[in-house]
């Protein structure tokens, strides 16, 4: 995780970057080290701020490619969760058996139905892109932790994460209410810009990182 954080970071920092604000980073003896972690003024919020939405359209013009689905490290990490599934892996996760089958079959069924060679718009992502993981300013986005950082990653995962993780272990919302929330993002005019430049389908990228 430390080389790969160091790798990304170093990659970022040869992009130019507007909105995001990233740590710089060096090697050093034991590993790495970071600083300009946290700006002078700042705000701590959970909303997700327009800026948000600014600031990963700025990474997506900067890094974005199409790829198959099958050449993702997401692919990978599909095929090695529905093997464990199909194994019938004894899971202790609080969920009932029936409840859990259920789920299991859903995303079984969902992962059948994907195309492989299907092409896909990714970027760059931060991989835990929540509130505890940046800072905002009026004008910047500063953001640290890069480690589970990838550069093949579907558009649009950080916004669903950041929704998924600040409504479930934070504002303690059901399912609905934070697909709504989503919903009321993708809908404004810079996501649905976004959607329209890079041709994404928002809903199966957010099926795709569900699963």
């Amino acid at each position: 995780l430390v080389a790969g954080e160091y790798k990304q970071l170093r990659m970022l920092q040869r992009l130019p970057l507007e909105q995001l604000k990233i740590p710089w980073v060096k090697k050093t003896k034991s590993g790495i080290a970071v600083g300009n972690v946290q700006p002078a003024l700042f705000t701590k919020d959970i909303a997700f701020h327009p800026l948000h939405l600014m600031t990963l359209s700025e990474l997506y013009h900067l890094t974005s490619e199409r790829s198959p689905l099958s050449e993702l490290s997401l692919w990978k990490n599909l095929r090695s969760a529905i093997t464990f599934f199909e194994n019938d892996t004894p899971i202790d996760n609080g969920i009932n058996t029936p409840t859990f089958q259920k789920l299991q079959q859903y995303a079984t069924n969902f992962f059948y139905h994907l195309s492989p060679t299907k092409m896909l718009p990714v970027a760059t992502a931060h991989g835990d892109f929540t509130p505890w993981n940046m800072y905002r300013s009026d004008s910047h986005l500063q953001v640290y932790d890069w480690e589970m950082s990838t550069n093949d990653t579907p558009l649009f995962f950080d916004l669903f994460h950041y929704c998924l993780q600040k409504g479930i272990l934070i504002e303690r919302k059901n399912w609905s209410a934070i697909e709504a929330e989503i919903q009321n993002i993708m809908a404004r005019p810079e996501a649905q810009n976004l959607c329209a430049q890079f041709k994404v389908d928002w809903r199966n990228h957010l099926s795709l990182y569900l699963l």
